[in-house]
């Protein structure tokens, strides 16, 4: 795939020219969003180029070199780019791959929806969540040309041409619902996701492309744009949970457990007890009852997740920590859960309530994606606000780093804590 890479990156360079006089010309991402309604087929103009969306990532790499936490240097560069699609086979999602020093390592998506042009997730050091399966699975990462559908942040999809269904790549499990319905969900959450922010962002770092010419550099070199325009990304706030320091206490993934697939839920709850038990200043050993194996049998078995694969019941992973700390006789001194239905979260409002709470030392459980379907079971354990926007940091059971950061928004289904 790197090769593929650098070989369009030439290609761009020979129409640098060309392209910096279009997007001079082009009409502003605002008029995109007003204009790409929800209708029966997605129209390409609804998305933004993988030349602006490579705009994003390089944006994000500047900015990011400052963090103490980030491995990122003026070495890394954007080694490798993948499409993912929507149903009308619209390149909707860039999977950008870094690497840092020459070794390969982290990416950055960023979604292309003109309505949220905008980092969906980064990680300094790990996978995407779709190569870590695929590399689990089938011993590779994927390819632009897997066709792989991406409608909510966490939602990987192949069609089956013989049956016209999608598989779910991460959870395994067959969407049953059919190809109209997936599309209406598909809209109403470009609709949910609008973000004035992202587009006013992306506008701004296109207008200062073409003063400085370094959308050439951007799409010849990503990552080496950095000496000819600063990124206006700026850390307001930056926190994480005890003892997740950068390289110490990567987490559970789901592979670390042989049975039955589609654990997320419990693996979480590994996470969450790990702390509680270790880490947190508040520490209850015991909730750490015996062997890792033996914890986990307990938890999966508090949450009720089926021996089968069919994953754990909605919500059951909040009532399943009260129901095994009961079990080790340390009962928790206060929880929360928050839910709603769609737009399940109203970001302004909730998202004081992930801060206070992980401010407070709280880890904090959560799941991804809307009812169409499965949803994704992961931790929290800190959080940095943006000038281009909020991210939990989060341990999120595939990959084995504590540098993974999901943007805050509206496919965060519900959420909870149990404190000590």
């Amino acid at each position: 795939m790197s090769s593929k890479r650098k070989h369009s990156n030439k290609i761009f360079c020979t129409l640098s020219a060309f392209l910096v006089i279009s997007l001079t010309l082009s009409v502003p991402l605002s008029a995109y969003a007003q204009s790409s309604g929800a209708g029966k087929s997605m129209a390409a103009s609804a998305y933004i180029s993988e030349e602006e969306a490579a705009l994003i990532a390089d944006s994000l790499i500047d900015g990011r070199i400052s963090d103490s936490e980030s491995n990122w240097d003026d070495t890394t560069v954007i080694e490798d780019v993948v499409a993912l699609y929507d149903f009308d086979s619209n390149a909707n999602r860039y999977l950008f791959r870094s690497s840092t020093g020459g070794v390969a390592k982290g990416n950055i998506i960023v979604d292309a929806s003109a309505l949220s042009p905008q980092v969906v997730s980064f990680s300094y050091d790990g996978d995407a969540a779709i190569d870590a399966v695929m590399l689990q699975e089938e011993g590779r990462k994927i390819e632009s040309s897997d066709l792989i559908i991406a409608p909510t942040d966490y939602v990987y999809l192949q069609e089956d041409k013989d049956t016209d269904q999608y598989a779910d790549l991460l959870s395994g499990e067959t969407v049953t619902e059919s190809k109209s319905t997936l599309k209406e969900s598909y809209s109403a959450t470009l609709a949910a996701n609008e973000n004035e922010e992202a587009i006013s962002n992306l506008e701004n770092l296109m207008a200062k492309s073409e003063q400085t010419g370094s959308l050439q550099t951007a799409l010849c070199r990503p990552s080496q744009s950095s000496n000819i325009m600063k990124a206006d990304q700026i850390i307001y706030s930056d926190v994480i949970l005890s003892g997740y320091t950068r390289g110490t206490n990567p987490g559970f993934v789901t592979s670390d457990f042989g049975y039955p697939g589609n654990n997320c839920a419990p693996t979480a709850g590994m996470n969450f007890l790990w702390y509680w038990s270790q880490l947190s200043p508040r520490m209850v050993p015991g909730l750490w009852y015996s062997t890792t194996s033996y914890v986990y049998s307990r938890i999966f078995a508090c949450m009720g997740t089926d021996y089968n694969g069919d994953g754990t019941p909605a919500r059951q992973e909040y009532s399943g920590i009260n129901d095994y700390a009961n079990m080790c006789g340390y009962p928790r001194l206060g929880s929360s859960l928050i839910q709603d239905s769609w737009p399940f979260f109203d970001a302004g409002n909730c998202w004081s309530w992930f801060t206070i709470n992980l401010n407070n030392g709280n880890m904090l459980q959560f799941s991804v994606e809307d009812t169409q379907y499965e949803t994704h079971a992961m931790v929290a354990i800190g959080y940095q606000e943006c000038n281009d926007g909020n991210y939990l940091r989060i341990l999120d059971g595939w990959t084995r780093t504590t540098s993974n950061f999901y943007t805050y928004r509206t496919t965060i289904r519900d959420a909870g804590y149990s404190r000590w």
